[in-house]
């Protein structure tokens, strides 16, 4: 029934425009949450826990994404990387669920179990009210000025990187090919990884701390 509830969603959705695919994603999370919090958290340690987490949930949330991309012949390259927080998150939650290394204080309520479940950076929280810590003025600011530093600093470099097309140092790899040779040694090949992993880990900041100011 949740497999065809699922299937159902994902056909319905198909007249949504593209963006619409990563709110989709959201509503599975909570889904898959609720099904986790009621079924194999207080089941934990026993058969049935195991059988619905590794012989369903995670089974049916590696397949989810290759069917919503195929329905909605998704080309974006940002978009299916977006996609990947679906299985990736849900699956890592699942089996803290399964073997109880999940934070006591988010199985607390099934309110704080889906924030904690859906999250993609982690928050503080408060072990004895039971809630996440709210965040003050400075940190606020301290955030601010943070996400402006990496986004300025993100503008040049994609500015420098698209003017020799991603590619600053020559080099034998072609980077829309796939290779497997020696050639992925190459020196030039390498500084130009370190400068896209650099652009990436930046993206990277400025999505992390930017969750802080919204």
């Amino acid at each position: 029934m949740f497999w065809l509830t699922c299937h159902l969603l994902t056909i319905f959705s198909l007249h949504l425009v593209p963006e619409k695919l990563i709110t989709l994603c959201q509503v599975f999370q909570v889904l898959f949450a609720a099904i986790v919090y009621q079924s194999i958290i207080p089941n934990r340690g026993t058969m049935e826990a195991y059988c619905l987490g590794w012989g369903f949930i995670i089974p049916l949330v590696l397949w989810l994404p290759f069917q919503m991309l195929e329905d909605w012949d998704i080309q974006n390259l940002s978009l299916k990387m977006a996609v990947t927080n679906l299985p990736m998150i849900v699956v890592f939650r699942t089996v803290e669920a399964m073997y109880d290394t999940s934070p006591p204080v988010v199985e607390s309520s099934m309110l704080n179990y889906i924030t904690y479940y859906t999250a993609t950076t982690h928050f503080v929280w408060d072990s004895e009210r039971k809630t996440r810590l709210k965040v003050n003025r400075l940190t606020l600011w301290k955030t601010f000025i943070r996400v402006m530093y990496y986004y300025h600093l993100l503008s040049l470099s994609l500015s420098f990187m698209k003017y020799f097309d991603f590619a600053p140092f020559e080099t034998p790899v072609v980077l829309d090919e796939f290779h497997l040779n020696l050639d992925i040694f190459h020196p030039a090949h390498i500084a130009n990884m370190y400068l896209l992993a650099g652009k990436y880990i930046m993206m990277y900041s400025i999505c992390s701390a930017g969750q802080v100011l919204f």
